[in-house]
């Protein structure tokens, strides 16, 4: 059980801890009414635009999976702006 507070962390308990010892990580998702906690690899700096082409190859994602994915992406969460609704936005500092 968690307790829900006002600090920004959340402590793990060591009983789960112990199910992922190589994850030092988790991402946070939520799924219906479920806070869904899957661990992540912090991918290094000094990684290589080949590195992640070879990953993504591995994944078997193909330049069609990206571009339909974006085309998705941007039909669903990116909203249309007719050039009559852009107005000049003066920020006062």
């Amino acid at each position: 059980m968690q307790r829900k507070h006002q600090k920004i962390s959340s402590h793990c308990p060591k009983r789960l801890r112990r199910n992922f010892p190589d994850v030092e990580y988790f991402g946070i998702t939520i799924k219906g009414k479920k806070i869904v906690l899957p661990p992540v690899k912090i991918t290094p700096m000094d990684t290589t635009t080949e590195d992640i082409r070879n990953k993504i190859g591995k994944l078997g994602i193909t330049e069609k999976d990206v571009a339909d994915i974006v085309k998705w992406a941007r039909k669903i969460h990116v909203p249309k702006i007719s050039h009559q609704d852009q107005r000049p936005v003066i920020i006062l500092a």
